[in-house]
């Protein structure tokens, strides 16, 4: 299961603030407010209310760094906010709009905001083609129908910095359209491994449901790298306990995907 406190807590705000949003849209696994066509790979028309994010973090000297790459152009240092809980946590992106990026201290639990991200930095590694390349071939879409070269500038720029700098993982919510159910997935990228959280329907499922009218299903995958390639180590499902805490379980039918 996810261990990382910080990646947890992108997972249990996706369920609580980002697919209440899609629900009352959901028929049979389909979205009403995306195509079908057109969105499955894309984040056209991804909700306007929804919570996009990249977080960077680690190291007391990640700003400079961050400068020093052309990766943050922002002339002012952020401005941080403690968020100590998950409480702290929600409540601060619940006051952010839009699709941010932020600088975050893991050791202080601190986050604040960047204003103005360089996703395309000259000050770091440029040819990441064998990296994308690693990625699953659901990652961009759920069917593998988007090749991964067509990820977004933002996640590219998630690959690009723990690259560069081995002590600095990543985050996002994505807000590219994954499924037909409209949302998009949470990413955890360090140098040496990944860590994804998606929405999938299934009817079939005898588990725990993140939604049990609309039978949808929380699933969880943790990747590491092994050479040139992402080695699926864990899957399981995801939910919320009564209390709102994270609950991860075997996923019992693992169709299609072989865990190492």
């Amino acid at each position: 299961m996810a261990d990382d406190i910080l990646f947890n807590r992108l997972v249990r705000y996706h369920i609580e603030r980002n697919l209440p949003l899609y629900i009352g849209s959901i028929e049979e696994g389909v979205s009403s407010l995306i195509d079908m066509d057109e969105d499955i790979g894309y984040d056209y028309n991804a909700h306007p209310r929804s919570k996009r994010l990249l977080l960077v973090t680690n190291g007391d000297t990640l700003v400079e760094k961050l400068r020093k790459d052309q990766v943050m152009t922002d002339s002012k240092d952020p401005v941080f906010t403690d968020v100590p809980d998950y409480d702290g946590f929600a409540a601060f992106f619940d006051k952010t709009k839009g699709d941010g990026s932020y600088v975050y201290h893991k050791r202080a639990q601190r986050v604040g905001r960047v204003r103005e991200l360089n996703t395309n930095p000259p000050g770091l590694v440029e040819n990441l083609d064998n990296l994308i390349a690693m990625l699953p071939e659901d990652f961009v879409a759920y069917d593998g129908s988007v090749p991964t070269e067509e990820v977004g500038n933002k996640t590219r720029l998630a690959f690009k910095i723990p690259y560069a700098h081995p002590e600095f993982e990543t985050y996002q919510i994505k807000g590219t359209v994954h499924s037909p159910l409209g949302l998009g997935i949470v990413t955890h990228f360090t140098k040496e491994s990944m860590e994804m959280f998606y929405f999938e329907h299934d009817p079939m499922h005898t588990g725990d449901f993140v939604d049990p009218e609309k039978k949808i299903v929380g699933v969880y995958r943790r990747y590491q790298r092994e050479g040139d390639n992402l080695v699926l180590k864990e899957m399981k499902t995801v939910n919320l306990d009564a209390k709102q805490n994270l609950v991860y379980k075997p996923l019992e039918s693992n169709p299609g995907y072989k865990v190492a």
